[in-house]
């Protein structure tokens, strides 16, 4: 269900990855198109075209380094793992629209959906521990009005973003040129028809400048296409009731990762502990075994 990417530069404490829906299809084109047209307009300095990866940031952060793992990536890779199963639960239709200007920032509006807003909430919540504590406020929320402002530094210091659940935000960034009067006019000369695209793709990516994702350089892909129509259920009763799809379904539970269902096909690939500790309710006692029979 995902792919690693290369290991992160080895780092005293920190690193910085964006968690986010990378956009496809038409939906993708359109915002490439629209990153282009600004380019005629003003010195712009987000290219969509062969450096950074038009998307929707779900969460983004510093994220602590542990000098034991093998890459400091690796815990967060495994949290993200399990997230990515509630993510599965649905299918989220994303609609890109309107472009505006924010400051020194061009973007495309993103409907807050019911959907987005679970993903967000969920990618936050299963990973939020791992990121560093008490990160410094971003200058701009400084100006915004209260109680955005108060809200905005509390999720800062909590969760290591202004734009998590009640104050997420989602978007998709088209642009960026130090003069924000030529961002505002090359904006209102961008014409952009609303375009959908189905989130079936969550990536742990590296960050460029100006809040870009950067292409080709992801650490982590997880597809949920590859999670739906098999084993996905929320508890361990009816995960090992269903003993008919994709030859049965089992409970297992990995290390630094929430309890999840999975088939029985998958579950026999998993090496035995400790890399890593493995369990699963294989029914043959009364006792999960800590590797497959």
């Amino acid at each position: 269900i995902f792919t690693i990417g290369p290991a992160i530069a080895s780092l005293d404490s920190s690193f910085v990855a964006d968690v986010h829906l990378p956009l496809l299809g038409g939906a993708a084109s359109a915002a490439i198109a629209a990153n282009a047209f600004l380019s005629t307009r003003m010195t712009n300095e987000v290219d969509l075209a062969s450096t950074a990866m038009p998307h929707v940031t779900l969460y983004l952060t510093e994220w602590m380094c542990d000098p034991q793992e093998h890459a400091c990536k690796d815990p967060v890779n495994d949290a993200l793992s399990g997230a990515v199963y509630d993510l599965a639960t649905q299918i989220c239709s994303v609609e890109v629209g309107a472009p505006y200007a924010a400051g020194q920032f061009a973007m495309l509006n993103v409907t807050l959906s019911s959907c987005l807003q679970f993903a967000s909430d969920s990618i936050v919540n299963e990973t939020y521990s791992l990121a560093v504590p008490n990160q410094s406020v971003p200058s701009w929320v400084d100006s915004l009005p209260e109680p955005e402002r108060s809200e905005k530094i509390a999720d800062v210091k909590k969760y290591g973003s202004p734009n998590v659940f009640s104050q997420f935000q989602p978007h998709v960034t088209i642009g960026w040129a130090s003069n924000a009067s030529a961002v505002a006019a090359a904006v209102a000369a961008l014409s952009f028809e609303p375009v959908t695209f189905s989130a079936e793709i969550v990536a742990l990516g590296t960050t460029g400048d100006h809040g870009t994702v950067l292409r080709g350089q992801d650490l982590a892909r997880f597809n949920l296409s590859d999670l739906r129509g098999g084993c996905h259920y929320p508890t361990p009763t009816a995960c090992d009731a269903d003993n008919v799809t994709r030859g049965g379904c089992i409970w297992c539970d990995v290390v630094d990762r929430k309890p999840f269902c999975t088939t029985r096909v998958d579950a026999r690939s998993h090496p035995p502990p400790p890399e890593p500790p493995f369990m699963c309710d294989w029914g043959d006692s009364s006792l999960r075994s800590m590797w497959t029979p």
